[in-house]
Parts: structure tokens; sequence; C-alpha cells
């Protein structure tokens, strides 16, 4: 049905038409959904080209679709073609949205993760700290978000033999990301409780 409706989409508008592009971001996830990334790829490549060509490089748009691409090189193993896709994407919401947006949060953690696995520990835990430090201007400290993202910040941590990080004793993490918190959150000593589980 969805390729039906690409097809239709191309025929009523044309086939660089941003419509078009949706269409294709749909399809694109549909077979993700189902793991067939090697399917997946080129209809994100083609929705990538038409929505730079129709919106221009640093449309918020053609970052989504970077991400998009950069997400199935990640799960099919191409690392390398996937890390300059979700750079490109985190520059351009980093131009394009406020500082403490949740979409640029999203890219850096999406760049944390793929440092996180091919095992440049130090890279993850420098986005992660930025992700915690940005979610935890909108979020309180115990809401899910923030606490998975300090769960890989922990983990990434616990990668180095960063240990006391890691475990958030002292108060490391209440004093590291004290200035963060919401005006209304309750700050406590020991910061945070949080385990060291992977939530990925």
């Amino acid at each position: 049905l969805q390729r039906q409706a690409v097809a239709v989409m191309e025929k009523a508008l044309g086939p660089d038409h941003v419509e078009v592009a949706t269409n294709l971001v749909t399809l694109g996830e549909i077979h993700a959904a189902q793991n067939e990334h090697a399917k997946a790829e080129p209809l994100h490549k083609r929705a990538l080209a038409i929505r730079m060509k129709a919106l221009g490089p640093d449309h918020e748009l053609v970052a989504t679709s970077l991400t998009d691409l950069g997400t199935v090189y990640f799960h099919l193993g191409e690392y390398g073609k996937s890390e300059p896709l979700l750079k490109k994407s985190l520059a351009i919401r980093t131009k394009a949205l406020p500082a403490d947006h949740p979409d640029l949060a999203a890219s850096l953690d999406n760049l944390g993760f793929l440092y996180e696995t091919v095992g440049q520990h130090a890279k993850a835990a420098a986005l992660y700290e930025q992700v915690v430090l940005l979610r935890l201007k909108r979020l309180q400290p115990n809401h899910p978000q923030v606490m998975e993202s300090m769960a890989s910040l922990a983990a990434s941590y616990e990668s180095q033999g960063l240990y006391t990080q890691a475990a958030g004793n002292g108060s490391y993490f209440g004093n590291r990301f004290r200035g963060a918190r919401p005006a209304s959150s309750p700050v406590s000593d020991d910061g945070p409780a949080f385990g060291l589980k992977n939530l990925w």
C-alpha cells in the first residue's frame, strides 16, 4: 500500500516533490521495522536527495533524513558511513534549533551511541554529558529520558574504568549537573540514584 502511495504521489506531484520524500521515509521506516535495512537504504537516500534539492542543505527535514540514513548504516554495521551523516545532522540542528531542543539532544545521543558501539568511550561520554545537561533543562531528574541518559553516561564511564563517576557516588552528579536542573526540581547531595543497566 505504501509503495502504491509513493507511485500515486509521484504521478500527481512529480518525482522530486517533498511529499514524495515523506512517503519514501514512511516506506523506509516500514522496512526498518522489519529489520530490512538494506531495503530501507535506497529509500532514505532518495528522500535525502529530494529534501536537499527542495529545501536546501540546512533544513531540519534534511537533518532528519541524514539521521534516518545514518541509522540505516548503523544497523547494517557500516559505522564509517553512519558517522558523517549523524555528525552532519547534529551540525544542522545545532545551528537551527534552540540549545535545549529535544531533537538536538536526540542527535547528540545518536552520535554518542555510535561512538559507544565502536569503542570510542571518551567521545561517547562527552556527548552523553551534553544530553543529560540538555534534558535536565526541560525535564525532572527522575524523568525516564533523563534516567536513560544518565545510565548511558554511566555505562560509558564504566567502560573507561571511571567507576566513581559511573556510580554517581559522593556528589559527582549532584554537583556536575546541579545548574541544569529545573528550578522546581529537588536536589539531593548524593545526586540522583540510578543503576548501570544499559537501557539501549
